[in-house]
């Protein structure tokens, strides 16, 4: 199976053994496991650190297209037509739309690392950042906010919760 491959290749263990290898909760696991290499390549003194993250983004954006993405909604809709609680159903829309943004963020730093090797980072020196991947890093987590905020409004509970607060 390609899906156990790729949890070998990257050192990815479930912890229970139990579930199958294509589980969507192992996957989103597997998706969190290539969060964190990505973090822990961000050491200062690591050389290639862009190199790497650029690598386990692209790893990232295509188990999501070969795997999340190909069942996701199926998986949801059955999910909100099945379950006997508002809370499984709000939990699958936000699934859904989470899997959706994640490749849109993905997609959009990739594009910022696979540029022409020039950054902007400001012109303002209060705001320079010591490494080109650090400014990455905070762009992505930036937008990454803002998609979920924007995601979070679409949903009906949500947004009356996020409007009570905000």
């Amino acid at each position: 199976m390609s899906v156990r491959k790729l949890y070998k290749q990257f050192a990815f263990q479930s912890v229970d053994h139990l579930e199958a290898d294509d589980h969507i909760g192992l996957e989103l696991d597997f998706i969190f496991h290539l969060n964190q290499l990505c973090i822990e390549s961000c050491n200062p003194d690591n050389v290639n650190a862009l190199a790497e993250v650029n690598y386990l983004l692209q790893q990232q954006q295509t188990f999501i297209n070969n795997h999340l993405a190909k069942y996701v909604k199926e998986f949801t809709k059955s999910t909100i037509l099945n379950a006997d609680t508002d809370f499984y159903k709000g939990l699958a829309k936000i699934l859904e739309h989470y899997i959706l943004i994640d490749l849109n963020v993905l997609n959009e730093l990739l594009n910022i690392l696979g540029a022409d090797g020039r950054y902007i980072i400001s012109i303002h020196p209060h705001r320079w950042t010591k490494t080109i991947f650090m400014y990455v890093m905070k762009t992505f987590l930036f937008r990454v906010i803002r998609f979920s905020a924007k995601a979070a409004l679409k949903i009906p509970f949500l947004k009356k919760i996020m409007s009570k607060y905000y």
